[in-house]
């Protein structure tokens, strides 16, 4: 069970990195390089957690979403729509989304080692 959870987040993790980094290619050039290593982190981290069942790096995974998500919400609620010309409603669902996706991986992590193993 937890073995899936962690390869169904994994997954997630893997899709929307690499989405989100050619979507920034095609729409916003100058933000590729920034986003390129965003997406390496998170690629890095996924498969971490993917390969070794790396309770830290599921844990800098939660940070990163839920770290994502409250800049991102903080943004469309203060930041102006004709300031700046960029679309936060589908980034914020799914921050939501990769936010749910590391919660699951993190309990799934530790349930697989330590002190709250199942095995």
């Amino acid at each position: 069970m937890a073995l899936s959870v962690i390869k169904d987040a994994t997954t997630v993790f893997f899709i929307v990195a690499i989405v989100n980094w050619l979507v920034v290619i095609v729409r916003f050039p100058p933000l590729a390089g920034i986003q390129f290593m965003d997406s390496l982190v998170t690629v890095a981290l996924a498969a971490m957690v993917l390969r070794l069942r790396s309770r830290a790096a599921a844990v800098i995974l939660l940070i990163q979403s839920v770290g994502g998500f409250i800049i991102l919400s903080y943004l469309w609620l203060t930041v102006e729509p004709s300031d700046f010309n960029y679309a936060y409603g589908p980034k914020i669902i799914l921050a939501l989304i990769l936010s749910y996706a590391s919660v699951r991986a993190v309990q799934a992590t530790y349930l697989l080692q330590g002190r709250f193993s199942k095995a």
